[in-house]
């Protein structure tokens, strides 16, 4: 996971020089400021990134992290292993070959290996300092709680239910919804 955050943030790092008008590794002034977020294992992730802009890259400044039904660090153990072609049919179209099928089953069963692997080494207190987004579907499979969000920052914590379950909570309606309400909040800042 780290590894995925490290090559993340060199992309980040690209687009943000390709894209200002001024130099941010020359312009000792210079500073940014982003918005992470991510679906699932990619929460992970940009928790992560933001450790190590936090602690590497004093001109960026991450303000706010969104996270959609992320899997932090939690006292329950994830039960999040797809082993039923029912779990993922809902996203995949009918005419996937079997193969395919498969491949998802175990690329998602490898990322959740990943995920206990993370969880299993020590963190530190609070390394962030962000505000924090945690939404979670009404139906979840995996609830952390406030409390591992309450791990990873010291900064304002906000949650928020939205319909759906892991799967769904950023598809068809669900998604519209999420999409709005997104809308409205970067609308403020």
């Amino acid at each position: 996971i780290e590894d995925v955050a490290i090559h993340c943030l060199q992309e980040i790092l690209f687009i943000l020089k390709r894209d200002l008008s001024i130099d941010i590794l020359l312009d000792p002034h210079a500073r940014v400021t982003i918005i992470l977020m991510g679906w699932s294992y990619g929460g992970v992730i940009c928790t992560e990134i933001a450790k190590l802009i936090k602690s590497n890259h004093s001109y960026i400044s991450v303000d706010i992290l969104i996270l959609f039904d992320s899997a932090l660090r939690s006292p329950n153990k994830l039960n999040t292993s797809v082993n039923s072609d029912e779990q993922i049919n809902h996203l995949l179209s009918n005419d996937l070959s079997i193969d395919l099928v498969n491949r998802t089953k175990n690329h998602f069963n490898m990322c959740t290996k990943l995920l206990e692997l993370y969880h299993s080494r020590p963190i530190e207190s609070k390394p962030l300092s962000c505000e924090i987004w945690d939404i979670r579907p009404k139906q979840t499979n995996y609830n952390c709680g406030i409390n591992a969000v309450k791990e990873i920052t010291s900064g304002l914590i906000h949650e928020k239910l939205v319909d759906g379950n892991h799967w769904t909570m950023l598809f068809h309606e669900n998604g519209k919804n999420v999409a709005e309400f997104l809308s409205n909040l970067f609308s403020k800042l």
